[in-house]
Protein backbone atom coordinates (compact mmCIF):
# COMPACT_ATOMS: atom_id res chain seq x y z
CA UNK A 1 0.00 0.00 0.00
CA UNK A 2 1.53 3.53 -1.00
CA UNK A 3 -1.58 5.64 -0.49
CA UNK A 4 -1.33 8.88 -2.78
CA UNK A 5 -1.13 12.06 -0.06
CA UNK A 6 -1.99 16.07 -0.94
CA UNK A 7 0.32 18.11 1.01
CA UNK A 8 -0.85 21.64 1.63
CA UNK A 9 -2.64 24.58 3.19
CA UNK A 10 -3.93 27.90 3.04
CA UNK A 11 -1.13 30.65 2.37
CA UNK A 12 -0.49 34.44 2.47
CA UNK A 13 2.20 36.63 2.00
CA UNK A 14 2.62 37.62 5.91
CA UNK A 15 3.95 33.77 6.18
CA UNK A 16 6.93 34.56 4.10
CA UNK A 17 9.24 34.62 6.76
CA UNK A 18 8.93 30.70 7.08
CA UNK A 19 8.73 29.74 3.54
CA UNK A 20 12.26 28.95 2.65
CA UNK A 21 12.16 26.49 5.75
CA UNK A 22 8.50 24.79 4.97
CA UNK A 23 9.32 24.58 1.32
CA UNK A 24 12.43 22.81 2.08
CA UNK A 25 11.16 20.65 4.37
CA UNK A 26 8.46 19.72 2.05
CA UNK A 27 10.79 18.50 -1.15
CA UNK A 28 12.02 16.17 1.10
CA UNK A 29 9.88 14.45 3.22
CA UNK A 30 10.48 10.53 3.20
CA UNK A 31 8.16 9.35 1.22
CA UNK A 32 7.52 8.62 -2.47
CA UNK A 33 3.91 9.52 -3.73
CA UNK A 34 2.39 13.13 -2.86
CA UNK A 35 2.22 16.42 -4.44
CA UNK A 36 2.27 19.79 -1.86
CA UNK A 37 0.07 22.48 -3.26
CA UNK A 38 -0.38 26.01 -1.25
CA UNK A 39 -3.46 28.22 -1.90
CA UNK A 40 -2.50 32.11 -1.86
CA UNK A 41 -4.99 34.45 -0.43
CA UNK A 42 -2.84 37.65 -0.19
CA UNK A 43 -4.53 40.89 -1.69
CA UNK A 44 -1.97 40.92 -4.25
CA UNK A 45 -0.01 38.15 -6.82
CA UNK A 46 3.06 38.94 -5.56
CA UNK A 47 3.66 36.49 -3.19
CA UNK A 48 1.45 33.80 -5.23
CA UNK A 49 4.23 34.57 -8.35
CA UNK A 50 7.02 34.45 -5.42
CA UNK A 51 6.09 30.95 -4.73
CA UNK A 52 5.80 29.75 -8.24
CA UNK A 53 9.83 31.06 -9.34
CA UNK A 54 10.09 29.14 -6.68
CA UNK A 55 9.12 25.91 -8.37
CA UNK A 56 6.35 25.40 -5.42
CA UNK A 57 2.91 24.35 -6.88
CA UNK A 58 0.52 27.24 -5.85
CA UNK A 59 -2.97 28.35 -6.52
CA UNK A 60 -4.44 32.00 -5.72
CA UNK A 61 -8.16 32.38 -3.95
CA UNK A 62 -10.25 34.18 -6.47
CA UNK A 63 -12.99 35.25 -4.00
CA UNK A 64 -12.60 38.53 -2.57
CA UNK A 65 -13.95 40.47 0.66
CA UNK A 66 -13.98 37.65 2.59
CA UNK A 67 -13.02 37.67 7.07
CA UNK A 68 -9.47 36.09 7.06
CA UNK A 69 -11.15 32.89 9.01
CA UNK A 70 -13.46 32.60 5.46
CA UNK A 71 -10.63 33.34 3.22
CA UNK A 72 -8.68 30.53 5.45
CA UNK A 73 -11.74 28.11 4.91
CA UNK A 74 -12.05 28.93 1.29
CA UNK A 75 -8.30 28.17 0.54
CA UNK A 76 -8.92 24.60 2.21
CA UNK A 77 -11.98 23.61 0.75
CA UNK A 78 -9.87 24.15 -2.35
CA UNK A 79 -7.64 21.27 -1.53
CA UNK A 80 -10.09 19.22 0.09
CA UNK A 81 -11.57 19.48 -3.74
CA UNK A 82 -8.65 18.01 -4.74
CA UNK A 83 -8.04 15.66 -2.22
CA UNK A 84 -11.12 14.10 -2.86
CA UNK A 85 -10.77 13.71 -6.73
CA UNK A 86 -7.29 12.82 -7.19
CA UNK A 87 -5.57 11.23 -3.66
CA UNK A 88 -6.33 9.07 -0.23
CA UNK A 89 -5.48 11.43 1.91
CA UNK A 90 -5.20 15.59 2.82
CA UNK A 91 -1.99 16.54 5.12
CA UNK A 92 -3.28 19.57 6.32
CA UNK A 93 0.53 21.31 7.23
CA UNK A 94 0.05 25.33 7.72
CA UNK A 95 3.74 26.68 6.40
CA UNK A 96 4.81 27.60 9.83
CA UNK A 97 4.73 24.13 10.55
CA UNK A 98 8.14 22.08 9.83
CA UNK A 99 7.43 18.58 10.45
CA UNK A 100 10.31 15.66 10.90
CA UNK A 101 11.15 13.78 7.36
CA UNK A 102 8.85 11.07 8.33
CA UNK A 103 5.49 12.62 8.90
CA UNK A 104 3.70 10.96 6.45
CA UNK A 105 4.75 7.33 7.07
CA UNK A 106 4.25 7.82 10.53
CA UNK A 107 0.70 9.12 10.56
CA UNK A 108 -0.10 6.57 8.41
CA UNK A 109 1.19 3.90 9.84
CA UNK A 110 -1.93 3.79 12.03
CA UNK A 111 -4.15 3.76 9.43
CA UNK A 112 -6.33 6.06 11.36
CA UNK A 113 -9.00 8.27 9.26
CA UNK A 114 -7.89 11.43 11.11
CA UNK A 115 -4.24 11.67 13.13
CA UNK A 116 -2.50 14.71 14.42
CA UNK A 117 1.42 15.32 14.79
CA UNK A 118 2.25 17.34 18.03
CA UNK A 119 3.19 21.00 17.47
CA UNK A 120 2.97 23.59 20.06
CA UNK A 121 2.01 27.32 20.11
CA UNK A 122 3.22 29.94 22.59
CA UNK A 123 0.33 31.22 25.07
CA UNK A 124 -0.67 35.01 26.35
CA UNK A 125 1.05 33.58 29.35
CA UNK A 126 4.28 32.81 27.58
CA UNK A 127 3.68 28.92 28.23
CA UNK A 128 4.13 26.36 25.72
CA UNK A 129 1.19 24.15 25.26
CA UNK A 130 0.27 22.10 22.27
CA UNK A 131 -2.90 22.50 20.19
CA UNK A 132 -4.34 19.26 21.16
CA UNK A 133 -7.44 18.89 23.27
CA UNK A 134 -8.88 15.97 25.74
CA UNK A 135 -12.14 14.77 26.39
CA UNK A 136 -12.18 14.76 30.56
CA UNK A 137 -13.65 12.02 32.52
CA UNK A 138 -15.77 11.60 35.44
CA UNK A 139 -12.68 12.43 37.47
CA UNK A 140 -11.29 15.17 35.96
CA UNK A 141 -14.45 16.57 35.50
CA UNK A 142 -14.83 16.65 39.64
CA UNK A 143 -11.41 17.90 39.78
CA UNK A 144 -12.39 20.93 37.73
CA UNK A 145 -15.06 21.96 39.58
CA UNK A 146 -14.38 21.72 42.73
CA UNK A 147 -11.11 24.38 41.71
CA UNK A 148 -14.02 26.10 39.23
CA UNK A 149 -17.13 25.88 41.40
CA UNK A 150 -18.93 28.21 38.48
CA UNK A 151 -18.65 25.68 36.58
CA UNK A 152 -20.89 23.46 38.34
CA UNK A 153 -23.73 24.23 36.12
CA UNK A 154 -22.40 24.37 32.75
CA UNK A 155 -20.78 20.61 33.62
CA UNK A 156 -24.18 19.62 34.39
CA UNK A 157 -25.76 20.95 31.86
CA UNK A 158 -23.27 19.24 29.52
CA UNK A 159 -23.69 15.75 30.58
CA UNK A 160 -27.46 15.82 30.53
CA UNK A 161 -27.27 16.34 26.92
CA UNK A 162 -24.54 13.13 26.63
CA UNK A 163 -22.03 15.41 25.83
CA UNK A 164 -18.52 15.85 27.30
CA UNK A 165 -16.47 18.62 28.15
CA UNK A 166 -12.61 19.03 26.61
CA UNK A 167 -10.02 20.95 28.10
CA UNK A 168 -6.38 21.83 25.93
CA UNK A 169 -3.59 19.17 26.88
CA UNK A 170 -1.11 20.86 28.96
CA UNK A 171 2.62 19.96 27.86
CA UNK A 172 3.74 18.25 31.05
CA UNK A 173 0.64 15.70 30.77
CA UNK A 174 1.07 14.72 27.10
CA UNK A 175 1.82 10.97 26.82
CA UNK A 176 5.23 10.43 25.49
CA UNK A 177 5.85 8.39 22.03
CA UNK A 178 1.94 7.33 21.79
CA UNK A 179 -0.92 7.33 20.09
CA UNK A 180 -3.73 8.85 21.99
CA UNK A 181 -7.42 9.29 21.32
CA UNK A 182 -8.30 13.47 21.79
CA UNK A 183 -11.02 15.72 21.68
CA UNK A 184 -9.41 18.09 19.01
CA UNK A 185 -6.34 19.54 17.19
CA UNK A 186 -5.44 22.39 15.28
CA UNK A 187 -5.05 21.58 11.10
CA UNK A 188 -1.21 22.61 11.61
CA UNK A 189 -0.06 19.11 10.85
CA UNK A 190 -3.21 16.84 10.76
CA UNK A 191 -3.44 13.55 8.36
CA UNK A 192 -7.20 14.06 7.01
CA UNK A 193 -8.61 10.28 4.84
CA UNK A 194 -10.47 11.64 1.78
CA UNK A 195 -13.47 9.72 3.30
CA UNK A 196 -13.75 12.52 6.00
CA UNK A 197 -13.21 15.04 3.43
CA UNK A 198 -16.29 13.70 1.41
CA UNK A 199 -18.89 14.82 4.05
CA UNK A 200 -16.91 17.29 5.90
CA UNK A 201 -16.93 21.24 4.78
CA UNK A 202 -14.16 23.12 6.33
CA UNK A 203 -16.30 26.22 7.36
CA UNK A 204 -16.34 28.67 10.23
CA UNK A 205 -19.21 30.77 11.70
CA UNK A 206 -20.42 34.18 11.76
CA UNK A 207 -21.98 33.81 15.47
CA UNK A 208 -18.50 32.35 16.84
CA UNK A 209 -14.75 33.42 16.72
CA UNK A 210 -13.06 30.56 15.85
CA UNK A 211 -11.38 29.16 13.10
CA UNK A 212 -12.51 25.96 10.65
CA UNK A 213 -10.13 23.77 13.07
CA UNK A 214 -11.97 23.60 15.96
CA UNK A 215 -15.44 23.24 13.28
CA UNK A 216 -13.80 20.69 11.49
CA UNK A 217 -13.33 18.55 14.94
CA UNK A 218 -16.69 19.18 15.79
CA UNK A 219 -18.13 18.11 12.47
CA UNK A 220 -16.18 14.81 12.35
CA UNK A 221 -17.14 13.79 15.97
CA UNK A 222 -20.77 14.50 14.97
CA UNK A 223 -20.35 12.59 12.30
CA UNK A 224 -18.42 9.26 14.00
CA UNK A 225 -14.83 9.80 13.34
CA UNK A 226 -12.30 9.34 16.16
CA UNK A 227 -9.06 11.97 16.20
CA UNK A 228 -6.13 10.79 16.92
CA UNK A 229 -2.59 12.21 17.91
CA UNK A 230 0.58 10.33 17.24
CA UNK A 231 2.84 12.20 19.74
CA UNK A 232 6.20 10.48 18.80
CA UNK A 233 5.77 13.05 15.93
CA UNK A 234 6.61 16.28 16.98
CA UNK A 235 6.76 19.19 14.50
CA UNK A 236 8.80 22.98 14.69
CA UNK A 237 6.14 25.86 15.06
CA UNK A 238 7.57 28.92 13.62
CA UNK A 239 4.75 31.03 15.09
CA UNK A 240 6.32 34.47 14.08
CA UNK A 241 9.37 36.23 12.64
CA UNK A 242 10.97 36.35 15.78
CA UNK A 243 11.46 32.60 15.88
CA UNK A 244 13.63 33.07 13.18
CA UNK A 245 15.82 35.11 14.57
CA UNK A 246 16.63 33.23 17.63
Amino acid sequence: MNPKILVGCPTHDGKAYCLKEYAEAVKNLDYDNYDAVLVDNSETEKYYNKLKGLGIKAWRLSEKNLTARDKIAACRNLLRKMAIEEYDYFLSLEQDVIPPKNIIRKLLSHSKKIVSAVYYMIMDDSSEQPLLWKLLDEKELKKLVEKNPHLKEQVESIKQKNAQMTKRYEKDELPKNQLIRIAACGLGAVMIHKDVLKQIIFRTNEGRVAYDDMFFCQDALSKGFEIFADTSVVCRHLQDESFMKK
